[in-house]
């Protein structure tokens, strides 16, 4: 279905809307200081650009991997899976999401330049963008290997959601503990949080 529901909407926008919340919930506004002298402001900041670098990232390698020429690897056993297959991998979509976090961050980078000069380019933002787009990627992945189970049809010879009665099936990887939505939130949340711990090490007190 091209609709979007409740479950969707929260996976790619729950940790970025409550990055926005608490930044105007604890930090000054934009006109009283400059935006990096504060340091709860960069860690919020660092968690809103992951967290959409993430989903960013997750969305490109899913769009443009299935080009990929060849079979995807899968993450935990390094073999070739067909395509679809859960926590499956390829060349192209790692780069996928790795460019995809990149743009997220660059918008940011450039949004905050034009916004507010004092802060300058912000070059940070393009390389944590870059790490949450492609490091998510890989939580996915690992995820999906692990925790959702992928079933392949030997009857119409792909991965498969659902099986008819009869069909003669097979589970490639996974168990079936989450489903697709799932993997993609506690991919999300996961991101989020790494980005912020890393923004909180980085910097100090200000």
């Amino acid at each position: 279905s091209s609709e979007r529901n409740a479950v969707q909407v929260a996976c790619n926008g729950l940790m970025g809307g409550l990055a926005v919340f608490w930044f105007q919930l604890y930090c000054e506004p934009f006109s009283t200081s400059c935006f990096h002298q504060a340091r709860w402001s960069l860690i919020f900041l660092w968690a809103y650009v992951g967290h959409y670098a993430c989903c960013a990232g997750d969305t490109w390698a899913s769009e443009l991997g299935i080009l990929n020429k060849d079979w995807p690897i899968l993450i935990t056993r390094m073999e070739k899976v067909p395509p679809g297959t859960n926590g499956a991998v390829s060349l192209l979509g790692l780069t996928a999401s790795l460019a995809g976090g990149a743009l997220v961050g660059f918008s940011a980078a450039l949004t905050l330049y034009l916004e507010q000069a004092c802060y300058g380019f912000a070059w940070e933002l393009i390389v944590l963008g870059s790490l949450a787009g492609l490091g998510g990627s890989m939580i996915d992945s690992l995820l999906g290997a692990t925790v959702q189970e992928s079933i392949y049809s030997e009857d119409q010879k792909k991965i498969v959601s659902k099986v008819n009665q009869g069909e003669r099936t097979r589970v490639i990887c996974g168990k079936a503990i989450l489903d697709n939505h799932q993997v993609n939130l506690v991919t999300s949340v996961s991101t989020t949080i790494l980005c912020a711990l890393l923004a909180y090490s980085l910097y100090p007190i200000l």
